[in-house]
């Protein structure tokens, strides 16, 4: 069974989150992410919607997203 990029992205940016603390508060490029797992930026917006609902970043309509600090 293959691994959706949603939930590459997901795993990715939890994995992110909980393993630096220095990136909390800091903004957060999709395109960047995405060119890093191999996804489109689709899957990445996702996965921040989801860890928004975890409160686990922070989404700003027309802006970056940041880790929560």
């Amino acid at each position: 069974m293959s691994v959706s990029g949603r939930d590459r992205a997901y795993d990715y940016l939890r994995n992110t989150v909980l393993a630096d603390p220095a990136a909390q508060g800091t903004f957060l490029n999709e395109q960047d992410i995405a060119d890093r797992i191999g996804v489109s930026r689709t899957p990445i917006r996702e996965a921040l919607l989801m860890l928004s609902a975890e409160e686990l970043v922070r989404l700003v309509p027309s802006a970056a997203r940041t880790f929560r600090s």
